[in-house]
């Protein structure tokens, strides 16, 4: 055998699709692999639009949508600022992969400090994950081939190359540097590899810590309702809600302020 693909979810929440494929193998039916885990639901601009006015955000938020979220959020993330980012459809599985996440600046341990006590409440020797760009994977991880393994949803461990554990060190295991990197590629998730671009634009840093977007011993956020809850009952101060910024405080960034 020279393949050996694992379903990245890896729990009880994978038996119906594997039950599936049993079924259709001796029908004859055609069986497809699962080219991403973006398989949840997703709302338009007018449907948050309509949850930001029904719930009268602009009367305890800070509400603004910039020109470009993404660029926007780029800049909150290289001025060491914390965002949730809600966007596009919603992961399915075990895992956070950037559309329903918490994103950081990975360079800096205060980062780490701030995810993990103000908003996430986790174990001090939890690891956090980085997002990284396909292109940096050689940059970052050590003996990284290619050719024998892509680890698109954060359940391959690699150890650190020594810029790796410079660029990136809040998003790797603290104790022996080795790290669960989610490799974001531009035909899967083109807006969030288009935010990676642009964050690495501003800080040469080709990845961001990422960490599920919940709230301690909650599943992970699917609607804006829940989202506003991790807003509401957290350290958490920015959440890029699809084109919308809303914010604790006025943000910095002049972009951000664009109405």
């Amino acid at each position: 055998m020279e393949h050996a693909h694992f379903l990245p979810s890896c729990g009880d929440e994978s038996n119906p699709i594997g039950a599936a494929y049993a079924l259709a193998v001796p029908h004859g039916l055609p069986v497809k692999p699962i080219d991403n885990l973006y398989q949840g639901i997703s709302y338009d601009r007018e449907a948050l639009a309509r949850f930001i006015a029904a719930n009268k955000l602009a009367e305890h938020f800070v509400v603004s949508e910039p020109a470009d979220i993404e660029e926007t959020t780029a800049a909150l993330l290289a001025q060491k600022e914390v965002v949730a980012r809600f966007s596009g459809r919603c992961e399915w599985g075990a895992r956070s992969l950037g559309n329903r996440a918490i994103l950081a600046h990975p360079s800096h341990m205060e980062s780490f400090y701030t995810v993990n006590e103000l908003i996430k409440s986790r174990d001090f020797w939890a690891p956090f994950a980085p997002s990284m760009l396909d292109t940096h994977a050689h940059l970052y991880l050590e003996n990284y081939h290619p050719k024998k393994v892509e680890p698109p949803c954060m359940i391959t461990a690699f150890k650190a190359t020594p810029l790796g554990v410079n660029q990136i060190r809040a998003a790797l295991h603290q104790g022996d540097h080795t790290l669960r990197p989610q490799f974001v590629k531009e035909s899967v998730n083109p807006e969030y590899y288009r935010f990676l671009k642009l964050f690495q634009a501003k800080t040469v840093v080709g990845a961001v810590l990422s960490i599920s977007l919940n709230l301690n011993g909650y599943p992970l956020v699917v609607t804006p309702e829940q989202a506003l809850m991790k807003l509401e009952k957290s350290g958490l101060k920015h959440l890029a809600l699809g084109p919308f910024l809303i914010s604790k405080h006025m943000p910095t960034n002049a972009a951000a302020r664009q109405a």
